[in-house]
Parts: C-alpha cells; sequence; structure tokens
C-alpha cells in the first residue's frame, strides 16, 4: 500500500477519492451516479465521469500500474459500442470493453473484450474475452506500465504484455478519466493507483482479497 498514488472505493456521496497524493478535486461529465457495489458503492459508468486534472495522482509517463474490478450491467453482447473505464487526459491511454460489432451480412465482426492500450501516434493494446460475462460478475482488471511496454492481467492472472517501438509522447501523463457518459453501464469499483508496476504475486493477492463468493444480481 506504500506504493499507492490515488485510490477511489466510491463509497462517499460526495464522488471525492479515499486518497489522492495530488489535488482531489475532480470535474464531473455528464450525471454520474452510483450503484451497489463490490463492496459499498459503485461508480456506474455509462451515466457519467469524474476527471482529476493533477497528474501526481498517477504515473503514467513513467512506470506505474492500475487496478480497477467491473462488473456488466444489462450488457448488449450482439451489437454495442464501447465504454471507457479509464482514459488519460488526450484518450491516448484507455482501459475499455470493447463492444460487439457484426459486419453488415451480420457474421462476426468486432469482438467483444476489454482492452488497455494506447492510441494516436502509438497504437496497440493488450486484451481480454469478456463476451461470456453476466450480470453481477465481478472481474479485476490489472495494468502495468513501464515504458515502452504495457501488460493487462485479468482477475488475478498473469500479465500478457505489448512492447511498443518508442515511449508514449509526454502529452499522455495528464490527469485521467474514470467511467463515462456512453457506452453499456458498467460497475466500476476499488480503483487503484500505483507508483510501479505490480508483481504477478501482488495481484493475485489483491485479487484474492476481494474476490467474491458468489455472482450478485443487480437490481
Amino acid at each position: 500500500m506504500d506504493a499507492v498514488t490515488f485510490h477511489h472505493s466510491f463509497d462517499h456521496e460526495s464522488l471525492a477519492p479515499d486518497m489522492a497524493v495530488g489535488e482531489w478535486k475532480f470535474q464531473r461529465h455528464g450525471e454520474p451516479k452510483l450503484a451497489p457495489g463490490l463492496l459499498g458503492k459503485a461508480l456506474v459508468a455509462g451515466t457519467g465521469a469524474l476527471f482529476f486534472a493533477d497528474a501526481r495522482n498517477w504515473t503514467i509517463a513513467t512506470r506505474g500500474a492500475l487496478v480497477l474490478w467491473v462488473s456488466p450491467v444489462r450488457w448488449n453482447h450482439h451489437e454495442a459500442g464501447n465504454t471507457y473505464f479509464v482514459v488519460s487526459q488526450r484518450a491516448a491511454f484507455y482501459l475499455e470493453r470493447q463492444g460487439p460489432l457484426p459486419k453488415p451480412d451480420r457474421s462476426p465482426g468486432r469482438q467483444e473484450v476489454v482492452l488497455a492500450g494506447l492510441q494516436g501516434s502509438l497504437r496497440g493494446s493488450r486484451g481480454a474475452d469478456c463476451k461470456l460475462w453476466k450480470d453481477g460478475e465481478w472481474h479485476m482488471l490489472a495494468v502495468n506500465w513501464s515504458w515502452p511496454q504495457l501488460a493487462l492481467s485479468l482477475d488475478g492472472g498473469a500479465f500478457s504484455a505489448i512492447e511498443f517501438r518508442e515511449k508514449p509522447d509526454p502529452g499522455l501523463s495528464g490527469g485521467f478519466m474514470l467511467g463515462s457518459r456512453g457506452g453499456d453501464h458498467t460497475l466500476l469499483d476499488e480503483f487503484f493507483c500505483f507508483n510501479r508496476p505490480l508483481s504477478e504475486d501482488e495481484v493475485r493477492t489483491l485479487y484474492e482479497a476481494l474476490r467474491p463468493q458468489g455472482n450478485r444480481k443487480q437490481e
């Protein structure tokens, strides 16, 4: 926990974070709503977002990690857009659910996955299948970065990494948006930023500490 730079449990009706190394004040985008979560409350992505402008709250320009728990809310598993979970100030970095999109002849097209990646001058991502996720299921996403490498872990599993040809533009080092105004509704809970990458043992420990014993139905 000494590596944590930001933590939001969403358990406060004020929407203020539990802990922030930098400035904790935020801007609302849309009308972000709260609902019962993994622990206490959760932010409902798709209703609105919180923008934290202070770059000190995460070390995205150099090396670090984030952890976030997510749960679907009536996802459309046939045709849907994307839902941002976390996105950098200039949308160069993103953690999102990519909705499925069939081809015009209705044959399989864009796959339904969760993605962590970069866009802009550098493009690439690591993904995990989420087409079988159900309402009430909670899944933990962990993202490591130590540029030029980015890695994604699902549910305490091994990291899958991608290496870019160079380090990202320094413009990536601004603030971040948590949640989104569009896309299928998704519960976000227990969001952490760290000032260093996490080991696979640490990710497993975090997952086992909060892993629900059974699926929870959403109202």
